[in-house]
């Protein structure tokens, strides 16, 4: 089958590296434009790009697919499945009809969490579950038919990173199943219930910063679903602090109206009291330095987080 393959991120590039891997015929990737970024504002390829030039399989990056004559040079490549994977561009229907399998590959449990943060969401929300949906691609944003779907657990302390982990051989499991089912005539569909769709909004730099009026669980989930990059963070003595690594303790005096305050400081943790229970914080990010234990952070910095010190 000949393969269209759309993706920007580096959960999509591992799996286009594992398709190439199995010997899949991707005539063309799509792509994101390069972007600047890092503090000399260069121009940087997506990790998708970059896989893909290596491999000598040819790159478009168009800013838009509305336009006729990038939808007309997608139609004479006469793919068989256009596969997305986090591209990061809406795929309009004119596309749609005339290729004949759109797939999308969803890390969440379809139709809860469609959109752009499907990885993180969950976490914020303390669901219970996660996984991965295949599915047909339509005109509304995740709304097509599922293709294959499998759940797996939230353990307590999983961050963005370990769900990562698990989510991607998943992705490529039930991807592979989808590309066989296609093959061989079996693939077999199930509608979402609308009912039940909620929405994964991109998350913006104002979701990383954390609220100390918030509960400790709700600044705990926050963390986790942001580590280790970009990071959750808080401001301390006028500096961005990013915090790696916390848990709840609901085992102190409760006294939200000083959320925020250090009430313990030693080589365990700091205790930061929140809008309910603590946060005992054990892995911090100054900024402009490593990642630094608690221990670390008191041998250098003990005078700035004595008890009684406050986060804002």
């Amino acid at each position: 089958m000949k393969i269209l393959f759309a993706g920007s991120s580096d959960f999509s590039d591992a799996i286009l590296k594992t398709l190439m891997e199995q010997g899949e015929n991707i005539v063309q990737v799509l792509t994101q434009a390069d972007k600047p970024s890092g503090r000399g504002r260069n121009l940087h390829q997506t990790p998708v790009k970059e896989t893909a030039l290596q491999h000598g399989i040819p790159v478009s990056t168009p800013l838009s697919l509305r336009d006729a004559n990038v939808q007309a040079s997608l139609a004479a490549l006469k793919a068989d499945v256009l596969l997305v994977v986090a591209y990061g561009l809406l795929i309009p229907q004119a596309i749609l009809s005339f290729i004949p399998f759109p797939v999308n590959v969803h890390p969440s449990l379809l139709p809860r969490w469609r959109g752009a943060s499907p990885i993180e969401s969950p976490l914020l929300a303390g669901d219970a579950m996660t996984g991965v949906s295949i599915m047909e691609m339509v005109a509304g944003l995740d709304a097509g038919p599922i293709l294959k779907q499998e759940a797996f657990p939230i353990h307590d302390t999983e961050t963005r990173d370990s769900l990562y982990q698990r989510l991607l051989p998943l992705s490529i499991k039930l991807l592979t199943e989808t590309l066989n089912d296609i093959r061989h005539h079996t693939l077999k569909k199930t509608n979402q219930d609308e009912a039940l769709a909620c929405y994964a909004p991109k998350w913006t730099k104002e979701d990383l910063h954390l609220s100390w009026h918030q509960s400790a669980t709700e600044l705990d989930r926050r963390i986790r679903a942001f580590a280790s990059t970009p990071g959750a963070y808080a401001v301390f003595k006028d500096t961005p602090i990013k915090i790696l690594a916390a848990k709840v303790d609901n085992t102190l005096k409760n006294n939200p109206s000083e959320a925020g305050i250090i009430h313990q400081a030693n080589k365990h943790g700091l205790w930061v009291q929140t809008g309910e229970n603590h946060l005992c914080i054990s892995q911090i990010q100054i900024a402009g330095k490593k990642p630094m234990s608690i221990q670390d952070v008191l041998n250098g910095y003990g005078h700035w987080f004595a008890s009684g010190n406050r986060f804002t």
